[in-house]
């Protein structure tokens, strides 16, 4: 078994989930306890790098430059340590046969044809249908501990290196106000490495904004006083169903720009609705925002409630950042067709660490590569094992590449 298969079988079977509804940092015992199985295991490399455990949870890996290439390309990669709030996130993992057909996990689980139909013939690994592989993000994981295990017994000469395994991504909390001042604005380019099919290289995302839709009302018995009440959450319902009604993320696709609904709750007092609206376009934001304030407001008036709208920033596109700087995507489009895996280059249709990032530090470099993991934040996910297994060889030969630059 290899390296980084015997990792990612080990990890997986942590429950690392992050949670939406905790405030603390991490925000799951889970997250804390599988980095400190991280820090055991980096300690135990004696590597040449300096380790820290920052104030989120989150671990921040740095290597100095081999002797000679301090001014080399600044490079970071990142993978996150939480997995998908919604499902268990500590897997029985098995490894099987693909034979391009359906294939059972459990007695109510099972991965349909049409997923797998690709990889009739490889070796696949997958859960017992309870809960998550985890694969989204412990195959970044287990492919960057390799890579610094590789690194610790010398490795390839390099450029200044930083490795960082982030918390609760899953929940939007990317820790950046928990690096060293002036870790990110040293960074020429930022991986993340928690994609899906190894070939496809994520040179963009959308560009996305969160709005928190608070409609406050008055309670009163709806018997004796109804003509008092103003239910918060009629107008709440009332916005989600209008909001329904544009592009959302069933009518839509490829690179059309929508809305989503992530959650409507609460009461006649108080109700909100958080949802997001996204585009690859960033001028489409602005225009996108004044229709929703617009459907808030007039929700609002037909139950005569209060609205209040709170917009922030989740993710911003760094597709021209990558057209700019392509210089710093080459060594990757080369490790990739070496190891047998020629880049197809997409702007993913979702937000990335590198595109939250890219907010903070604007003009970033932040593309994605890919983990062989496949139908995420679901039971039925799965991994491609040889696409797992060469991926180590594919970042050591970006940082080789970086080294020389």
């Amino acid at each position: 078994m290899t390296e980084v298969l015997e990792r990612f079988l080990r990890y997986v079977r942590v429950e690392s989930r992050s949670n939406p509804d905790e405030a603390g940092r991490p925000s799951t015992p889970g997250q804390a306890s599988f980095a400190d199985l991280l820090e055991a295991e980096l300690a135990s490399m004696n590597g040449p790098w300096k380790a820290t455990r920052l104030d989120d949870g989150s671990i921040l890996v740095r290597l100095p430059a081999s002797p000679g290439h301090e001014e080399s390309v600044h490079a970071a990669f990142l993978a996150h340590i939480d997995t998908y709030y919604g499902l268990p996130g500590a897997a029985n993992p098995r490894v099987v046969d693909c034979d391009g057909g359906s294939l059972e996990l459990s007695a109510e689980v099972a991965i349909p044809a049409r997923l797998l139909a690709g990889f009739a013939g490889k070796r696949i690994v997958v859960s017992d249908g309870s809960g998550l592989l985890g694969a989204d993000d412990k195959a970044g994981v287990a492919a960057l501990m390799t890579v610094l295990s590789r690194m610790s017994e010398g490795g390839p000469v390099h450029g200044p290196v930083d490795f960082w395994f982030t918390t609760d991504e899953e929940i939007g909390r990317i820790g950046v106000e928990s690096l060293p001042p002036g870790t990110g604005e040293s960074w020429d380019i930022l991986w993340t490495v928690d994609g899906e099919d190894l070939a496809e290289l994520s040179v963009g995302d959308l560009a996305i904004k969160r709005a928190r839709v608070t409609f406050l009302g008055v309670d009163a018995h709806p018997c004796l006083h109804g003509k008092d009440l103003v239910p918060a959450h009629y107008a709440a319902a009332r916005f989600a169903d209008r909001l329904a009604g544009l592009p959302n993320p069933m009518t839509t696709e490829g690179r059309s720009a929508f809305f989503q609904i992530a959650s409507v709750e609460g009461r006649a007092e108080r109700a909100e609705v958080f949802c997001r609206f996204m585009s690859f376009d960033e001028a489409d934001l602005g225009p996108m925002e004044k229709s929703l304030v617009g459907l808030a407001k007039e929700a609002a008036l037909a139950y005569g409630a209060h609205v209040e709208v709170g917009i922030t920033t989740g993710s911003a596109n760094f597709h021209d950042a990558v057209l700019s700087k392509p210089r710093l995507i080459d060594p990757a489009r080369r490790a990739l067709a070496k190891a047998g895996y020629p880049a197809r280059e997409i702007e993913i249709r979702g937000g990335t660490d590198g595109g939250l990032l890219a907010v903070s530090f604007p003009g970033l470099v932040a593309p994605d590569l890919g983990t062989g993991a496949r139908n995420l934040h679901s039971r039925g996910e799965f991994l491609v094992m040889d696409e797992l297994e060469a991926l180590p060889g594919i970042v050591l030969g970006i940082i080789s590449e970086y080294g020389g630059a």
